[in-house]
């Protein structure tokens, strides 16, 4: 019998200010959601496609990428 490969996404969560359709404030508490979802799912691989932060400048795109590691 074959094995399921379980995955986990993440993509586009762009923390930083809300823009339009970015709702950046909202970033974080998404991230908890989607911890709390993975662990109780047990995915064998969780990949982040990209757009974590929106570029701002030096000191604050580290702030926030930060912010969204944790």
């Amino acid at each position: 019998m074959p094995k399921t490969l379980k995955l986990a996404v993440s993509t586009d969560i762009h923390r930083g200010p809300d823009k339009m359709t970015k709702v950046g404030s909202a970033a974080v508490l998404l991230l908890k959601d989607f911890a709390l979802f993975a662990q109780a799912y047990q995915p064998n691989f969780i990949t982040e496609l990209g757009d974590p932060i929106p570029d701002i400048d030096t000191a604050t795109d580290r702030q926030k990428f930060g912010m969204i590691a944790a």
